[in-house]
């Protein structure tokens, strides 16, 4: 975790590089265990980093990772990041949140949008 970064409260990060200067707000989660695995007490399956567009998956090489969060970064509360998540530097997450294995190209405003989720470009 960089210098000055601020956690609210109910914050949980499992095995996660978050850089300087972010915010993350109350009821935030970074899991850091793919749902896939058969057995959650012993999990196998490799998290895999996805770039922005034709780029190739980076694979982390291990079964427990989960995500990088840049510098900067704000967070609103209630968001739930799965294995695998890349948010780049100056980006925000709106509140109630849910994204996995996808990655946000800074800066970049990520809100929810049922089904899915829209990832627009962020001005600073």
């Amino acid at each position: 975790m960089g210098e000055n970064t601020v956690l609210g409260h109910q914050v949980g990060i499992g095995h996660s590089v978050i850089g300087t200067g972010a915010h993350l707000s109350a009821n935030l989660v970074i899991a850091a265990i793919s749902l896939w695995n058969y057995d959650m007490h012993v999990p196998v399956k490799e998290i895999v980093l996805h770039g922005p567009g034709d780029e190739p998956p980076y694979r982390c090489t291990t079964s427990h990772f989960g995500g990088l969060i840049g510098d900067h970064v704000q967070t609103g509360s209630m968001i739930t990041l799965g294995p695998g998540i890349a948010v780049g530097r100056h980006s925000a997450i709106a509140a109630s949140v849910c994204m996995a294995a996808s990655s946000s190209p800074p800066p970049a405003w990520c809100a929810p949008h049922p089904p899915q989720v829209i990832v627009e470009p962020r001005r600073i």
